[in-house]
């Protein structure tokens, strides 16, 4: 609408290279009207964003080790969730349905793992990456929309290897492991899930 603010936030790595000038581009396709309202719902354990003062533990990645793993679950009526509805004007007890699903993670990456556990005990893979690569951030089409609803809770985790053997090589040489935990640049971490929704 005239008046509204469109934010982008970009992130850039100039560890190996000098910073040079934006050249990102953004395009936008705008339609009169659509099926379904839809938004953008994110999985997050507000303790990793938080380093554990809300809502959980930090997402600690200690220096040497190969396999880390953090894990967390967000339940149908979390605030998450309840945001999503929120926006598509749903009913507190109104199902969601999934069309897409995307992982965040960084270079110490290992795997990145997420579920929905039904309330009938039956799980629905949403995404599934046994071997992360900081190239796969996008997000993924399901070939059948998955619905989530009450009873029903997500669950996502997500492995690192922040051993000496694999670090990111800076101007030819690796750099020593240290701990890291969540965070914006490129040499912290992050567990973050993505998914496409409508109301059913």
């Amino acid at each position: 609408e005239p008046g509204s603010m469109l934010v982008a936030q970009m992130h850039y790595n100039t560890s190996s290279s000098a910073p040079v000038a934006d050249q990102s581009t953004i395009e936008i396709a705008t339609t009169d009207s659509v099926e379904k309202e839809a938004t953008v719902m994110q999985a997050v354990d507000f303790g990793w964003v938080t380093n554990g003062l809300i809502g959980g533990n930090a997402m600690t990645i200690p220096a040497g080790e190969d396999d880390v793993a953090h894990d967390t679950s967000i339940a149908f009526d979390s605030v998450i969730v309840a945001r999503a509805r929120q926006i598509l004007g749903l009913a507190e007890d109104a199902p969601l349905v999934l069309y897409t699903a995307g992982h965040h993670m960084h270079e110490l990456g290992k795997s990145q793992y997420t579920e929905i556990q039904h309330a009938d005990g039956s799980n629905s893979c949403l995404l599934d990456t046994p071997d992360w690569d900081f190239a796969w951030q996008g997000r993924y089409t399901f070939t059948n929309p998955i619905t989530f609803g009450p009873g029903d809770t997500l669950w996502m985790g997500c492995t690192w290897d922040n051993s000496a053997s694999n670090q990111p090589i800076i101007d030819g040489v690796a750099k020593e492991p240290v701990d890291v935990a969540w965070g914006e640049g490129t040499s912290d971490e992050m567990c973050l899930g993505g998914f496409y929704a409508t109301a059913e």
